[in-house]
């Protein structure tokens, strides 16, 4: 039956595999790079892309997907992967979609987007 087949998935190695795909389909050779662009410290990136990190936030997976500027369809299989989906009745999703959407992936901009609306600003603006 169905509880069977879920046994033969490996959760655990999912989020970090599709993680890895978008990571070398969009060509991302220095994490550094990336992770200052969105105010994430490169060796909690390394943690996520090698899955040694049990408990990956979903700020975190949202901060990730800025960061490869992926579309809204890639982000949401990767949030998916980590157990997570975009809300329409989160506002930060509603904001995070319309900018994966637009493909407007400036931390500052989306931050200045995300506090107009009353929605906790999602990157550390310090670190980047």
């Amino acid at each position: 039956g169905l509880l069977g087949y879920q046994h033969t998935i490996d959760f655990a190695s999912t989020f970090p595999m599709v993680l890895q795909k978008y990571v070398e389909l969009k060509g991302i050779k220095k994490h550094n790079v990336m992770c200052k662009r969105i105010g994430m410290k490169p060796d909690t990136f390394s943690a996520i892309l090698r899955g040694k990190y049990n408990d990956v936030k979903k700020d975190n997976v949202l901060r990730i997907c800025v960061g490869l500027e992926l579309s809204v369809l890639e982000a949401e299989e990767l949030l998916n992967s980590a157990g997570f989906m975009l809300s329409n009745a989160v506002m930060t999703d509603v904001v995070i979609k319309a900018s994966l959407w637009n493909r407007i992936y400036n931390a500052v901009v989306i931050n200045a987007e995300l506090y107009e609306n009353h929605a906790p600003m999602l990157f550390n603006v310090d670190n980047i």
